[in-house]
């Protein structure tokens, strides 16, 4: 059996809309790695050759045929999983001729498709390493530069990472590589605001990342649609370091209920 780990590479243009399989994945011991486009995902290949590619037709403007048989002159040569909306009219004949290992129509059953890449490591007698279990990962989003470097000070010291942006876009773009355990927003920024982004959030994670909201507002309005949009919990400013830290660690507990 290899002592190398498990790799894949997620090729899409929109990657987080793979958040489950993903997550799952990463659970199981298998390194993932996205790439938006095109050339992100030659460079990927180029840097570490990966097990599998799970390849979703979005990722055009190169013809998707022509992709995969660039992707499949690499050595070693990588399994494809072909994610796309519709089905060939000959599908046998299509997966024979591009040597893909299958073609996964949308919408994704992820659950199905993290099967998949199992049963198909476990032929390959690919290993799957546990990763040690890291320190969790809260984002942190605040237009206020030091009011992220409170945060980030305060939560450190009590164990935890820490990723921070000033933009709710920059916030966004993140989430393709960034994985939280939890978030932290103020609902008053320039341009999409912290209800927004807190949707957003929950939605792109399928609801697995807990949003803890972190604003000067404290009005009745405020309340009522933070805890509409899907918040775990509301604190105002200036919130007792205490009392932020034992936000975070019971919206974690919930998460791991």
């Amino acid at each position: 059996m290899s002592s190398r780990a498990a790799t894949v590479l997620l090729a899409a243009r929109h990657p987080e809309a793979f958040y489950e399989v993903r997550s799952r994945l990463e659970t199981a011991g298998v390194r993932v790695h996205a790439a938006p486009s095109t050339r992100e995902a030659l460079e990927r290949m180029r840097e570490e050759a990966p097990d599998l590619v799970v390849l979703d037709r979005d990722l055009e403007p190169v013809t998707t045929s022509a992709l995969v048989l660039a992707m499949r002159t690499y050595t070693p040569t990588p399994d494809i999983i072909l994610v796309s909306e519709e089905v060939p009219s000959d599908p046998e004949t299509f997966v024979k001729t591009l040597g893909l290992l299958q073609i996964a129509l949308k919408p994704v059953d992820e659950a199905a498709l993290f099967e998949s890449i199992l049963d198909r490591f476990k032929e390959l007698s690919v290993s799957l390493t546990l990763p040690q279990r890291e320190a969790p990962l809260v984002l942190c989003v605040d237009d206020d530069s030091l009011q992220l470097s409170a945060l980030t000070r305060v939560l450190s010291q009590h164990g935890y990472r820490v990723f921070t942006c000033e933009t709710a876009s920059g916030a966004l773009e993140a989430l393709s590589e960034v994985r939280p355990d939890v978030a932290i927003l103020d609902i008053m920024m320039p341009g999409t605001g912290g209800l927004d982004l807190l949707e957003k959030i929950r939605s792109r994670s399928g609801g697995r990342v807990p949003v803890v909201l972190l604003t000067a507002l404290n009005s009745a309005s405020s309340h009522q649609a933070a805890r509409a949009r899907g918040a775990s919990r509301y604190l105002t400013k200036p919130c007792p370091n205490k009392e932020l830290v034992a936000a975070v660690e019971s919206v974690l507990a919930e998460a791991e209920r």
